[in-house]
C-alpha cells in the first residue's frame, strides 16, 4: 500500500520505526544496568504495601498505551480482511484499509507508551539486583512479543507466525510475576525456548540475508527471530541467578548486580554469536524456503529450484506455480537479494530484476511483456530466472500477494 500524497510506504515507514522500539528498550537497559551496578553498598531495598502516586500513574499510562495498540490492531485487521465478495473484491472497510500505515504507527506508539510506563514503573519500586533484571528482561519480552503478535495479526490475521510469540510472551509475564526461585520450573523453561532456539532463531543469519527489509513480513519475521534468541537468553539467565542464589558467597558479595549483568551479557552474546557464525551460500537444488499469500497462487504448489551452468558461469533459477483463480492475474515485479561478497556481512543486497521482464527471463505458459507477465485463469507459469551472481531468495510480486522463495543453505 501506497500513501501516494507522501510518498511513502506503509512497509518503509514502520521499517524505520520498528529499530527506534528496540534502540529504545536497549538505551533502557543500559541505563538500567549502570543504575544497578552503581547503587551504593549501604543501600537498603525497601517496598511499601501500597504503591505510590506516581506507581499507580504509571500503571495507569502502561494500559492506556496496551489499549490504543490493540485498538490499532482490531481496525488494521478489519481493514486487511474483510472483503465485499470474491478474494478479489473492494475491502468492505475501505477507510480502515486506506489509513493502514497510520494504524500501524498506532499500534507502535501504544506499545512505546506501555513499555516506557511500565519500565518507569519498575525503576521505581525498589529491589534486589537480580529481580530488577528479571524483570527488566520481562518487560522486554512481554512487549516486544506483544508488539509482535498485534502486528501479524492486524497485517496477515490468525496465520501459524502469530504461535511463535506466545511462548516468549508467557516467560515475559512469569518474569514480572515471580519472586521466588524454582529450579524445576526454569529448566521447564529453557526446554521450548531451545526448541524454538534450534528450528528458527538458529537460522539468524540466513534470515537476515535472505530478508528484503522493505516487505513488513520479513521485518516482523526478524524481530521474531531476535525475540526468540531473547527469550531464550532470559531462561537461561533464570535458572543460572537462581542456581547462584543458594551460593552463600554470591548472595552476601557487594558485586553480585554486576556479576547478573555479565552473566546476561555473556549469555545473550553467545547465543546471538553463534547463529551469525554460520556460512551461508547458495547451491544448486530445490528451494529452501517458501513463504507467501494464498491469492492469486497457492505458494504450496510452487516449484521451484536452482541450476548452475558452469560453461556460461550462470545461475538459473526456475519457479512454477499454477493460477487458482477464475480470472487471469499478473506478476508485476520480481526481485532478489543477491549473495554478499564478505562473510561478514549480515544484509544483502537487493536487486530489482523486473520491469522491465527481459531477456534474462524466459516465461512458458504466460504472455510477458516489458512491464508484466500475464497468466490466465488455471494455467501453470513457468518462469526461468538467469543470473550472474548467486541470489539467495527471489521475490514475486503479483497484485494482491508475494511469494518469497529462498535458495539459500548453511555451508558447514
Amino acid at each position: 500500500m501506497a500513501i501516494a500524497e507522501v510518498g511513502i510506504s506503509a512497509p518503509s515507514l514502520i521499517l524505520s520505526l520498528l529499530p527506534t522500539l528496540l534502540i529504545g528498550i536497549v538505551m533502557t537497559i543500559v541505563s538500567t544496568v549502570f543504575l544497578i551496578t552503581t547503587t551504593p553498598k549501604d543501600q537498603k531495598v525497601t517496598k511499601t504495601a501500597e504503591p505510590t502516586p506516581r506507581i499507580q500513574k504509571m500503571r495507569r499510562y502502561a494500559k492506556f498505551g496496551f489499549l490504543i495498540a490493540v485498538a490499532s490492531s482490531i481496525l488494521q485487521f478489519s481493514g486487511n480482511s474483510f472483503r465485499a465478495g470474491s478474494p478479489n473484491a473492494p475491502y468492505a472497510f475501505p477507510v480502515l484499509h486506506e489509513n493502514q500505515l497510520f494504524l500501524s504507527v498506532g499500534i507502535l506508539v501504544g506499545i512505546l507508551i506501555a513499555f516506557a510506563s511500565t519500565m518507569s514503573r519498575i525503576l521505581m519500586e525498589p529491589a534486589p539486583a537480580e529481580l530488577q533484571i528479571r524483570k527488566i528482561l520481562g518487560v522486554v519480552l512481554s512487549y516486544v512479543s506483544s508488539a509482535l503478535l498485534l502486528f501479524t495479526f492486524g497485517s496477515f490475521g490468525l496465520t501459524l507466525p502469530i504461535i511463535l510469540p506466545l511462548i516468549p510472551l508467557t516467560l515475559g509475564i512469569y518474569l514480572l510475576r515471580s519472586k521466588r526461585n524454582r529450579l524445576i520450573v526454569d529448566i521447564l523453561w529453557i526446554l521450548p525456548g531451545l526448541l524454538l532456539f534450534l528450528g528458527v532463531a538458529f537460522n539468524f543469519k540466513g534470515v537476515l540475508l535472505a530478508a528484503d527489509w522493505s516487505d513488513l513480513f520479513q521485518q516482523i519475521s526478524i524481530i521474531g527471530v531476535f525475540n526468540i534468541v531473547l527469550m531464550l537468553g532470559s531462561a537461561i539467565f533464570l535458572l543460572i541467578s537462581d542456581i547462584l542464589a543458594h551460593v552463600k558467597t554470591f548472595v552476601k558479595s557487594a558485586r553480585r548486580g554486576l556479576v547478573s549483568v555479565l552473566i546476561l551479557i555473556i549469555v545473550l552474546a553467545t547465543l546471538f554469536g553463534v547463529p551469525l557464525s554460520r556460512s551461508v551460500g547458495v547451491r544448486p537444488g530445490s528451494a529452501t524456503g517458501l513463504s507467501g499469500s494464498n491469492t492469486p497462487f497457492n505458494v504450496y504448489s510452487i516449484n521451484a529450484s536452482a541450476t548452475f551452468d558452469s560453461k556460461n558461469n550462470l545461475w538459473i533459477y526456475q519457479i512454477s506455480a499454477r493460477n487458482y483463480l477464475s480470472e487471469e492475474t499478473e506478476i508485476i515485479e520480481i526481485s532478489a537479494q543477491k549473495q554478499p561478497p564478505s562473510y561478514f556481512t549480515l544484509i544483502s543486497e537487493k536487486r530489482q530484476l523486473a520491469p522491465p521482464f527481459g531477456e534474462d527471463i524466459e516465461v512458458a505458459g504466460g504472455e510477458k511483456t516489458s512491464e508484466k507477465i500475464v497468466v490466465m485463469p488455471g494455467a501453470t507459469v513457468t518462469l526461468k530466472i538467469f543470473s550472474k551472481d548467486p541470489l539467495l531468495s527471489i521475490a514475486l510480486i503479483v497484485k494482491g500477494g508475494r511469494y518469497d522463495i529462498s535458495f539459500l543453505s548453511f555451508v558447514t
